[in-house]
């Protein structure tokens, strides 16, 4: 960990495991993963994760008090815009 510091990466396929649960499959292994993730957040250490989804990781920021989400959805501690492609050049201004 030290060689993080002072964050903790988290790398973690969040929409993927989402997806698998939202179609009402494996849900008793995404409850195990919670489960995993809550011993595996050591509670002195700040860490930080990213998700491409559009809801961060949802109501699990609130289960992991020492996890900072950052969201291309806008839901999370730090938004991160969601673009699909490059904006052209003075396309912001030509508004």
């Amino acid at each position: 960990p030290e060689f993080f510091e002072p964050l903790i990466p988290v790398f973690v396929p969040w929409m993927d495991n989402y997806e698998r649960v939202a179609s009402g499959h494996e849900k008793q292994q995404f409850q195990r993963f919670l489960q995993w993730m809550k011993k595996f957040l050591h509670k002195d250490w700040l860490h930080v994760t990213l998700s491409g989804t559009d809801y961060g990781i949802g109501k699990m920021t609130v289960w992991f008090n020492n996890l900072i989400v950052l969201s291309s959805g806008g839901f999370g501690h730090i938004p991160i815009p969601l673009m699909k492609a490059m904006v052209p050049r003075g396309a912001v201004e030509g508004r």
